[in-house]
């Protein structure tokens, strides 16, 4: 309502001063209208001249205060964008309901700036996450490779510190491997999707756990429908189901049992993997995606943190849906709608 009214005052405006310089030509022509025609001629031209001036000028102050103005806050703002500088926020001049274009493009300047100010706050976090990650295991093995260098090492040690390099070695390549997915899940312009088996790709997700889960004494309560065929892609299934399981084994407590089914639901699926673990808070279920993160960091040696993470992506890349229930001390059922 604000902007119609702001237009038609602008119409009036206008209005008006179209009528003011028309009345005066036409009182003065009346006046002078048996002057020669030299003079008339230059009258007219002179007149003509100063009605010019008169919209120039009214013109000029409109675009200043209407058009200019935004403009250039707008320039100026994507100057900075393009220095790197985040730290802005730009003010619509009117109401949310008589937003102009020139108002609807500062707002999605300021969601662009959001967006950007949040990616490089990510990209900084990765960057130091990422680091410390490399340098845990780097130190590991160079400060085994030191011990292993004494040649008065006895042969239970050397098997010992050999094992332990290995390990690091493991998690330093898990870690690189992680890595390489999660970016493939996030900058891939497009999944290519086929002709998916959900049961086969669970049941060799679910064999391939078997030593860890003989380690743990841990039991599988298995519910698994007899057919279940999609257009999906492989590896991003085989991602979700593989972390999502491998997460409930790693926190869940010797000698327990994790529920594992996939269900058919009308066209759609549903996974489920329910632990009866340490359960989690509300701030951990609601960080637990982040790259990264890592609410119990006793589990720390058996994890990087990406593996939630690449879930997460995995499942909005393909336009499923992932709920979570978690209680402290009782456990956590993550649920993935597959459609």
């Amino acid at each position: 309502m604000k902007r119609f009214l702001n237009n038609l005052v602008s119409y009036l405006i206008f209005v008006i001063t179209v009528s003011i310089v028309v009345s005066l030509g036409i009182i003065i022509y009346s006046n002078i209208k048996d002057f020669p025609l030299g003079i008339l001629a230059l009258f007219v031209l002179i007149y003509i001249l100063f009605a010019g001036l008169v919209f120039y000028i009214i013109d000029y102050v409109r675009r200043n205060v209407f058009i200019n103005k935004p403009l250039n806050d707008i320039l100026d703002a994507t100057y900075l964008i393009s220095k790197g500088q985040f730290d802005i926020n730009l003010k619509p001049r009117h109401n949310l309901s008589d937003y102009d274009e020139l108002d609807m493009i500062m707002v999605n300047i300021n969601k662009m700036v959001n967006a950007l100010r949040n990616e490089e706050i990510l990209r900084n976090d990765f960057i130091s996450n990422f680091s410390h990650e490399v340098k845990t295991p780097i130190a590991v093995i160079d400060g085994y490779i030191n011990l292993l260098k004494k040649r008065d090492i006895k042969d239970n040690d050397k098997e010992m510190y050999l094992d332990k390099v290995a390990i690091s070695v493991s998690n330093l390549s898990n870690l690189v491997s992680n890595i390489l997915k999660l970016n493939k899940l996030e900058n891939e312009e497009e999944i290519e999707k086929e002709n998916v088996n959900l049961v086969s790709i669970l049941e060799n997700v679910i064999v391939s756990f078997d030593e860890l889960l003989v380690n743990k004494n841990i039991n599988l309560d298995i519910d698994i429908c007899d057919k279940a065929d999609i257009i999906s892609n492989q590896s991003i299934i085989q991602i979700i189901f593989s972390n999502l399981i491998s997460n409930a084994i790693k926190f869940s407590k010797d000698n327990s049992i994790i529920v594992i089914k996939l269900l058919k639901n009308d066209n759609n699926y549903k996974f489920i993997v329910k632990d009866n673990g340490i359960g989690m808070t509300k701030d951990t279920i609601n960080n637990i995606f982040n790259r990264f993160y890592q609410a119990d960091t006793s589990h720390k040696s058996e994890g990087n943190g990406l593996g939630l993470s690449m879930v997460k992506k995995g499942i909005d890349r393909l336009g499923y849906k992932i709920s979570i229930e978690s209680e402290e001390g009782i456990g956590s059922t993550f649920v993935v709608d597959i459609k």
